[in-house]
C-alpha cells in the first residue's frame, strides 16, 4: 500500500513529505513489535535516495531508519550504509549533509576489521572538508588515514597502496594551506614507499601538477617569504620539481642558473615563463605561504567569515597544539551553515603561551581586552612520549570544554539546547572534531618524534643560495587583482528565492567589521545625546556606563575610519514614528554600509539599536535643523561622572559622518537595512489615508 501512495504522489512534494513522516511514524509504533519487517522498509527507502534526498521528512526517516539499525544490527555494518549515503550526498553538492553522516561512522567503523573503511571515510571526509574550504580539517582526516595505514604497516610490514594516496593527499593539502616544507616532506614519503612497492598512484602527470601549483606560489612570495626557502633548491631537484625549482633560483636572484637549467640566453623569453607561471590559474586554492622559523608563529582559519588566529610559541608541542585547536575547530563548526549557527565576532585571537607548570598541563582565559576578543592558553611544554593514560584524559577534557568555551564565546545558535543535542547525539560531532591525539601522536607515529627538528634542517641545512635581490623579481610586472569596491544594496527579499546553504563555503561569508560585539557587550550603551553650535556640525554623542570600554569601542571605530569616515561606511539610521502614543520616541541603528572588494557571498550584519524616549523633540529638531545645515555630523563617546548632571564627551575621539539616515517606522519595508529596528510590539505611527503600509511586511517575515 505504501509503494502505491508513492507511486500515486509522486508529482506532489506535500503529500509525499506527508506520507514519509506516517512512514515514519509507522515504525516508531512497531519498534518492538516481533516479527515487524523493518529491514525491508530500510531497504525499500534507501533504494529512493537518488530521488528523495533533498525531503526534509525523507532525510528525517532515513536518519532515524539509520539509528534503528544500528540497534539491531551493530555499528558496523550500518556505519558502512552511512558512509555509502554520505558518499552519495558529496557526489550531489551537498557537502554539510555527507559531512554529518560520514563524520558519525567514524565511531562504528573504528575496528580492526574495518581499516579499508574507516581509512575511505577519512580520505572521503578530507575531500568533502576542502570543497568547503576547511582545510585544516581535510589535514586532520587525512592525518587520521596516514596512522592508520602507517600502524599496519609496523604490524604487518606491509605498505598499503592507499598509503601512498594517503601521503601524496597530505603533500597537497600542506600546499593548498601555504607550507611548503611540510608539503615537500610528505611528497618524499609519498614517493619513497611508492618505490619501495613499485606502486605508480603518484605518476608522472600528477608530479607535473603538483610542480606547476608550489610553482606558481614561489613566483607570489615576497623577498621576505622567499628567503625562508634559501636552502630548498636541493629538496626539489631530488623530488623532481623542475619548475619549483628554477622559479625558486629565479625569484633568489639566481638568473643565470636559470637560463643554464633551461638552455636559454633570453632573458626577455625567462621573464615571460615566469609571469605566465605566476598568472597562470591552477585551478587549485593555494594561499599564502605560511612562515616555518620564526621563533613566533601566527596561523589562521575562517569559519563562518570569523577570522581565527592563533598565536604561538614555534616548537614542539606548541605547533601541534595549533595545528590541533584549528583543526578541531574547523570539524566541529563545519556544518555550522545548515545547523542555524553564526559567528558573532570578526575576529578572534588565540595566544598560546609557554607555561612551566607540570602540575597543571594546560589552562585557559577568555579576555576582551583593545584587541578585541582573546583567548589566553597557558600550556605545559611537554613531551608526547611523557603523556600517559593519567594525564592524556586531561588534555582532552580541556580539549572539549575549551571548543565549547570558544563557541559558545564567539557564535550565535538558534534553539542552542535542542542543536548541539543533535549535533552531540545524532551527529557525533566529537567523532570527528577531537584531534588532539590525531595531530600530534599521528606525525609522530608516521615521520617521528624529531619530526619538527627534520624540518628545520631541511630549511637550514644542505646547499646555500642566499637571496641577491634587494626587490622583489616582478616589481613591474606586479600581479593584478582588480576587484571593484560598490556598495552593496539588499536584494527583493519580499521574493527572495530557496536559499541553498550547502551551495556556499565558510570563506563566502564575510562578518562585518565596524560593530565589535565582543567590545560593545563589555559594556552598555545607555543613550544618545546632542551637542551644536551655529558656527559647526553638530555633535551626536553615543552615552556609555563603562568610560574606558566606551573609549575603546571609539578606538577600534578610529582605527577602521579615522577621523573622516570618507568612505561612508558607519551606517547611522534614526527611525521615528515608534510609537503613537509617543510622538517624539525613536531609535537609533547603528550598522555598515556592506561594500564590494572581495569574493564574500554572504554578509553576516552586526548592529546596535538604541530606543530613546524623550519626553519631547526639541533636542532632536535642533540637531536635524544643524544637521542640514552643515550635511554633516560627528559622532563621539561620553560618559557620566558621579555629581555632575551633564555627561563628559571624549570631543578628540569624534568621527566626522556625512550622512544620516532618517526614516518613519511606516515606511521602512522588508528590503531596507533598518528592518531590523521595527519590533513586534511597536505601535507604529501611520499617517492618515496610508493603506498596507511597507513595515506590516517586515513583520510578517519576523
Amino acid at each position: 500500500m505504501t509503494q502505491l501512495q508513492l507511486i500515486l504522489n509522486f508529482d506532489s512534494k506535500d503529500k509525499m513529505e506527508e506520507i514519509f513522516q506516517r512512514i515514519q511514524k509507522v515504525c516508531q509504533q512497531g519498534e518492538y513489535l516481533i516479527g515487524f519487517s523493518f529491514e525491508n522498509i530500510y531497504g525499500y527507502i534507501d533504494q529512493l535516495d537518488d530521488i528523495f534526498h533533498t525531503y526534509p521528512n525523507y532525510q528525517a526517516l532515513q536518519d532515524y531508519l539509520t539509528e534503528q539499525s544500528i540497534k539491531r544490527n551493530g555499528d558496523l555494518k550500518t556505519s558502512k550504509i552511512a558512509l555509502e549515503r554520505g558518499i552519495k550526498q558529496a557526489e550531489r553538492g551537498n557537502y554539510y549533509r555527507a559531512i554529518q553522516l560520514i563524520g558519525k561512522t567514524l565511531v562504528g567503523l573504528n575496528k580492526e576489521e574495518a581499516l579499508e573503511e574507516m581509512t575511505y571515510a577519512n580520505m572521503a571526509l578530507s575531500d568533502i572538508y576542502s570543497q568547503v574550504d576547511l582545510h585544516w580539517a581535510a589535514r586532520g582526516t587525512l592525518l587520521n588515514a596516514a596512522s592508520l595505514l602507517t600502524n599496519y604497516f609496523h604490524k604487518n610490514k606491509v605498505i598499503l597502496p592507499l598509503a601512498i594516496e594517503a601521503y601524496f593527499s597530505l603533500a597537497w593539502n600542506e600546499l593548498t594551506l601555504g607550507r611548503i616544507a611540510q608539503s615537500l616532506t610528505w611528497l618524499k614519503t609519498g614517493l619513497w614507499s611508492s618505490q619501495v612497492i613499485n606502486d605508480r598512484f603518484i605518476d608522472e602527470d600528477k608530479i607535473i601538477n603538483f610542480d606547476g601549483c608550489m610553482a606558481n606560489l614561489i613566483l607570489s612570495c615576497n623577498l621576505k617569504e622567499i628567503q625562508e626557502f634559501e636552502y630548498l633548491v636541493d629538496n626539489l631537484e631530488e623530488l623532481g620539481l623542475f619548475y619549483s625549482q628554477i622559479t625558486l633560483l629565479y625569484t633568489l636572484g639566481y638568473k643565470d642558473k636559470v637560463r643554464e637549467l633551461l638552455e636559454s640566453s633570453n632573458d626577455e623569453g625567462v621573464l615571460k615563463l615566469m609571469l605566465d607561471l605566476r598568472n597562470y590559474d591552477t585551478e587549485h586554492p593555494t594561499s599564502k605561504v605560511l612562515p616555518s622559523l620564526p621563533q613566533y608563529n601566527t596561523y589562521s582559519t575562517k569559519i563562518l567569515g570569523c577570522e581565527i588566529k592563533l598565536s604561538f610559541p614555534n616548537k614542539t608541542p606548541f605547533i601541534e597544539l595549533t595545528e590541533a585547536i584549528l583543526t578541531s575547530l574547523e570539524s566541529f563548526l563545519a556544518t555550522a551553515l545548515i545547523d542555524n549557527i553564526i559567528a558573532k565576532i570578526p575576529i578572534v585571537n588565540i595566544d598560546i603561551v609557554s607555561f612551566e607548570d607540570s602540575e597543571n598541563l594546560i589552562s585557559h582565559e577568555y579576555i576582551v581586552n583593545d584587541r578585541g576578543t582573546v583567548f589566553e592558553i597557558l600550556c605545559h611544554p611537554f613531551l608526547w612520549e611523557d603523556l600517559n593514560q593519567n594525564n592524556k584524559p586531561i588534555i582532552g577534557e580541556w580539549f572539549m570544554f575549551f571548543i565549547a568555551d570558544f563557541v559558545d564565546s564567539c557564535f550565535l545558535i538558534k534553539d542552542s539546547k535542542m542543536t548541539l543535542e543533535k549535533l552531540i547525539t545524532e551527529d557525533k560531532i566529537f567523532a570527528r572534531s577531537m584531534m588532539f591525539e590525531t595531530c600530534l601522536g599521528a606525525i609522530y607515529n608516521i615521520l617521528g618524534k624529531n619530526s619538527h627538528n627534520d624540518l628545520l634542517k631541511k630549511l637550514t641545512q644542505g646547499t646555500h643560495f642566499p637571496l641577491l635581490r634587494n626587490i622583489s623579481w616582478d616589481v613591474d610586472a606586479p600581479k593584478q587583482d582588480s576587484i571593484d569596491i560598490e556598495p552593496i544594496e539588499l536584494g527583493d527579499h519580499e521574493n527572495i528565492p530557496v536559499f541553498d546553504m550547502e551551495k556556499h563555503t565558510h570563506k563566502d561569508i564575510v562578518v562585518t567589521k565596524l560593530i565589535r560585539s565582543d567590545l560593545w557587550d563589555s559594556t552598555r550603551w545607555e543613550g544618545v545625546g546632542y551637542m551644536g553650535s551655529p558656527d559647526e556640525p553638530p555633535y551626536m554623542f553615543l552615552l556609555f556606563k563603562d568610560k574606558k570600554k566606551g573609549l575603546s569601542i571609539f578606538e577600534h571605530l578610529l582605527k577602521q575610519l579615522t577621523h573622516v569616515d570618507i568612505g561612508k561606511r558607519f551606517r547611522v539610521s534614526v527611525i521615528r514614528g515608534i510609537d503613537r502614543e509617543n510622538p517624539a520616541h525613536y531609535r537609533v541603528v547603528l550598522s555598515e554600509n556592506i561594500k564590494t572588494g572581495s569574493n564574500a557571498k554572504l554578509f553576516t550584519m552586526i548592529a546596535r539599536i538604541q530606543t530613546m524616549e524623550p519626553n519631547n523633540d526639541s533636542s532632536w529638531m535642533q540637531f536635524e535643523e544643524s544637521y542640514n545645515k552643515f550635511k554633516s555630523f560627528r559622532l563621539a563617546p561620553a560618559y557620566m561622572i558621579k555629581g555632575n548632571q551633564y555627561p563628559e564627551v571624549e570631543f578628540d575621539s569624534a568621527i566626522s559622518i556625512k550622512e544620516i539616515h532618517v526614516k518613519q517606522a511606516w515606511e521602512i519595508g522588508i528590503n531596507d537595512i533598518e528592518k531590523i529596528a521595527i519590533h513586534p510590539e511597536d505601535n507604529i505611527l501611520v499617517p492618515e489615508g496610508i493603506v498596507n503600509p511597507p513595515f506590516q511586511k517586515v513583520l510578517e517575515s519576523k
